[in-house]
């Protein structure tokens, strides 16, 4: 089998209608409403839980399967009763496609 760039390979029953692009909770692995919540919620849960389960998706891939131009690496250091991740995201882009930040 060969990568498959489609979003809903990545994440289960992604959606989009032209304006608005979602997904049930349950898509990402073990991401709460209560985390997800608009009001209440909290972005750095919601983000950890994301890159985790893109992680863990292309960690599990064959070779051939996983995105070549798409690579994560993860870290995981303890200290205490204190755990920190440390993603690497590697996008390679073509230079028509390149974002450039802001000053």
């Amino acid at each position: 089998m060969a990568f498959n760039k489609a979003p809903t390979e990545w994440i289960a029953s992604w959606s989009e209608d032209g304006t608005t692009a979602s997904f049930p909770l349950a898509s990402v692995t073990d991401l709460t409403a209560a985390e997800a919540d608009a009001t209440t919620g909290d972005l750095r849960a919601i983000a950890f839980r994301l890159v985790e389960s893109l992680y863990q998706h292309i960690s599990g891939l064959a070779t051939a399967d996983a995105p070549g131009q798409l690579t994560i690496t993860r870290n995981r250091f303890e200290s205490g009763t204190s755990i920190a991740y440390r993603y690497l995201l590697t996008v390679n882009t073509g230079v028509e496609t390149t974002v450039t930040a802001e000053a």
